[in-house]
């Protein structure tokens, strides 16, 4: 059971130790935090030590209980007693007015104490409660007023600070506290959501407008595994956007083209090709895959291979082949040779006499 502080602001002695020997002997779930004989004493005390439940008389020298609550500007989270006697209407109606809603009669017995603290502690849970409710819907509204900015920039075919966003995102998703199964499903539904909006805004004719599976979480086991899922899926995304920025990409993957096969024979690799067309890496990479169909290494291979075959069938040897082609280590040469044409360049050259 949650312990609930109480202070008790009383000018009688007598009433103050009554008080506390019926809260200390009757396991109501509160504990006697402090006392205060006086309204100055009394506020200081809330004021430092912030009680939940406060007991006070309402008529006390200096300042009453009422003027000692009025002057606190009451603190919502802080549930007030008053004791009150049966003549002391008027007191009782500016008691309401302050907010007080929970009363000991006096003359003061153990039903009346454990009433007005029953009621004032259910006051409190509901308070919780409520804004337990309440910092949950905040929490809330902020992942979908993240989602929805994830999902606009998606719409508005905008990857800068799209990988950035998906964290953001995810973190907020986070703090709604959902068990695992149900954090699958969000996050599936938030990855289905972000793919509709990109083909249907840009290629919904594409033939790879496919939706993932949820198989490929449903057997997962940690939130991070499923963060790893969205974002591979986001970051395609954000790639296939990166391509529809670029714009003029036929004539800049043709340039690339008829530079290798120019120059096939040197060292060279993505990242000089990425400088000599003043792209990124990555879009480069992203680029040269979908326009050729496959990637810019396999494709190099290719061509080296095709005038690999053209030399052989000349007569070159495979060291002299080798150093043509571009590559420094003629064993290497011939194992990159076998693994694509199925054969070693002597096997090939010996295939060529044959048919000659």
């Amino acid at each position: 059971m949650e312990m609930h502080r109480l202070l008790i602001v009383d000018d009688e002695y007598i009433v103050v130790e009554g008080i506390k020997a019926i809260v200390e002997r009757g396991n109501l779930g509160v504990e006697v935090m402090g006392c205060a004989y006086d309204g100055l004493d009394g506020k200081k005390m809330i004021e430092d030590e912030k009680p939940d439940i406060v007991i006070t008389d309402i008529r006390m020298p200096g300042m009453t209980g009422l003027e000692m609550i009025e002057s606190l500007q009451v603190d919502s989270d802080i549930e007030f007693i008053i004791i009150s006697g049966y003549q002391e209407f008027e007191y009782a109606r500016k008691a309401l007015q302050l907010g007080v809603n929970a009363y000991i009669d006096k003359p003061i017995t153990v039903a009346g104490v454990k009433e007005a603290l029953n009621q004032a502690m259910d006051t409190l849970i509901q308070k919780k409660n409520q804004k337990r409710r309440h910092k949950e819907e905040q929490i809330k509204q902020e992942y979908r007023k993240q989602r929805e900015r994830l999902i606009t920039m998606v719409s508005n075919n905008q990857h800068k600070g799209g990988n950035s966003q998906v964290t953001i995102t995810l973190s907020c998703l986070k703090k709604c506290n959902y068990d695992l199964e149900e954090y699958k499903k969000e996050t599936y539904s938030l990855v289905c959501l972000a793919i509709g909006v990109f083909y249907e805004s840009e290629h919904g004719n594409r033939k790879d407008h496919r939706m993932p599976l949820y198989e490929n979480i449903k057997e997962v086991k940690e939130y991070k595994i499923v963060d790893m899922f969205v974002m591979e899926m986001f970051r395609s995304i954000f790639e296939k956007i990166m391509v529809i920025e670029i714009g003029g990409i036929h004539k800049t993957i043709e340039k690339v083209l008829i530079y290798l096969d120019k120059h096939y024979q040197e060292d060279i690799g993505l990242s000089d090709i990425a400088q000599i067309t003043n792209m990124h890496y990555t879009y480069l990479s992203i680029l040269f895959k979908q326009e050729v169909g496959m990637s810019f290494i396999k494709y190099l291979t290719k061509i080296r291979m095709d005038h690999a075959k053209t030399f052989l069938e000349d007569g070159y040897k495979v060291h002299e082949v080798a150093k043509m082609t571009g590559y420094s280590n003629s064993r290497y040469f011939s194992d990159v040779f076998k693994q694509n044409e199925g054969m070693t360049p002597n096997e090939y050259k010996g295939n060529v006499r044959k048919k000659t």
